[in-house]
């Protein structure tokens, strides 16, 4: 593995140095999800991402259990670390199950719009005519809750990537309370390894948030299908495939908003010590970056 960090440190040096951090602070926080943590408590939870150094949660939120879980975060956990943040929660709807059919992303948006969380909406299996009317629905809800609504392309569900979740925003005609989420990893599966920078930047101005990953190298299956998804979520320190890519296209677009690390289906290191590396490698990123112009 150290052989696999020196040699990814060297592959992407010169992008390192290019890409600037936010101009009102000298370093850039980075946020993850809690995959992989669910044997621990929410405080502990929390210790131990405030002690790596990650900013905040990035959380599922469809269903009762979820609901319980997320409150639990603010029940005394938060004390541990108090400028740890849960900004955005993510929704996957999928229309068969229970919660979906009762509409409970109606009690969602009514649970954080105290709170300066935005809703992230993954339609899993809308239909394609019903997908715009659910989501102005659920945008007009969420506007009368005060609450921001993300599209959240992924792959498998009715909105693959960025660039498809803007045209839906377009269509709509561009509702304030509408953006977009840009997964990496998404991107990768969806076909666009060649042109993360292009599809960045065309969207940028939709952009919420970022979520970022190792990757291999995006090749297909003989048949042309994409490879397992552990192909494409890799910690930062085991990346073979240029993830810094994206973020010269973030410094380029003077883009400032959160990015979050996506760890899901990441079975074959012990969870504590792939963020703890992924977490060296964002740090190494930002003292290569600490003295470059802003």
């Amino acid at each position: 593995m150290f052989k696999v960090f020196i040699s990814f440190m060297l592959r992407t040096s010169f992008l390192f140095l290019s890409f600037a951090l936010n101009a009102e602070s000298e370093t850039r926080s980075l946020g993850t999800y809690n995959f992989g943590l669910s044997d621990r408590s929410s405080s502990e939870q929390i210790t131990l991402l405030d002690q790596i150094g990650f900013s905040g949660l990035y959380l599922k939120l469809n269903s009762p259990k979820d609901l319980d879980l997320y409150r639990s975060y603010f029940e005394g956990s938060m004390d541990v670390a108090r400028d740890f943040t849960i900004r955005d929660v993510y929704y996957p709807y999928r229309s068969k199950e229970k919660w979906a059919k009762q509409d409970y992303w109606k009690t969602v948006i009514d649970e954080i719009s105290a709170t300066p969380a935005r809703f992230s909406f993954i339609p899993w299996d809308l239909p394609k005519p019903d997908l715009n009317g659910k989501v102005m629905q659920i945008v007009e809800y969420a506007q009368s809750k005060g609450v921001e609504v993300e599209l959240y392309p992924h792959v498998g569900s009715n909105i693959v990537d960025a660039e498809q979740a803007a045209e839906i925003i377009q269509t709509l005609d561009y509702p304030k309370n509408l953006k977009l989420s840009f997964h990496y990893c998404h991107e990768l599966r969806a076909g666009n390894a060649d042109r993360i920078q292009e599809a960045f930047v065309k969207v940028s101005p939709l952009v919420s948030l970022v979520t970022i990953s190792g990757a291999d190298q995006p090749e297909t299956n003989e048949d042309g299908t994409p490879k397992p998804w552990r192909h494409y979520i890799r910690p930062l320190r085991d990346s073979a495939f240029d993830f810094t890519q994206l973020l010269d296209a973030i410094r380029s677009s003077k883009w400032n908003g959160p990015i979050y690390l996506h760890t899901w289906g990441i079975k074959d290191i012990p969870t504590e010590e792939h963020l703890n590396e992924s977490m060296e490698i964002w740090k190494a990123l930002q003292k290569t970056t600490e003295h470059e112009p802003k």
